[in-house]
C-alpha cells in the first residue's frame, strides 16, 4: 500500500479544483529565469505539495505563475498522478525545463 498522501487541504493558488485558468499571455518577467536552476527532479517529502514544490522551485512567484508550475509540474507527470491533491512521500517528480 502506498503511504499516505504528502498533502491535503489545499487553497488558493494549490487548489485544483478553485485556481484560476493561467492567462494565455505568459508573464514577462519569467523570461528573465534561467531554467539551469530547475532540478529536473524532485522527490516528495512527506509536507510537499505540487504547490508547494512549484513555490520553491522559483521563490518569489506571484500565484499565477505558481499555478502555472504546479500545473506544468502535474502534466509532466499525469502517469504517475492521476489526482494533483494527492502525492506521496518518495515519489520522484520530472520537473519540466521548459516553464510556464
Amino acid at each position: 500500500a502506498p503511504p499516505p498522501p504528502a498533502s491535503l487541504g489545499l487553497s488558493g493558488p494549490c487548489d485544483p479544483a478553485t485556481a484560476a485558468a493561467p492567462p494565455e499571455d505568459p508573464d514577462p518577467s519569467l523570461a528573465t529565469r534561467a531554467p539551469t536552476d530547475i532540478p529536473e527532479t524532485v522527490m516528495v517529502a512527506p509536507v510537499d505539495s505540487l504547490c508547494s514544490i512549484a513555490a520553491a522551485l522559483q521563490p518569489g512567484s506571484d500565484d499565477t505563475h505558481i499555478t502555472r508550475m504546479w500545473r506544468a509540474i502535474h502534466a509532466a507527470n499525469a502517469h504517475a498522478i492521476p489526482n494533483p491533491s494527492l502525492i506521496y512521500p518518495g515519489q520522484t517528480l520530472t520537473i519540466p525545463q521548459d516553464q510556464p
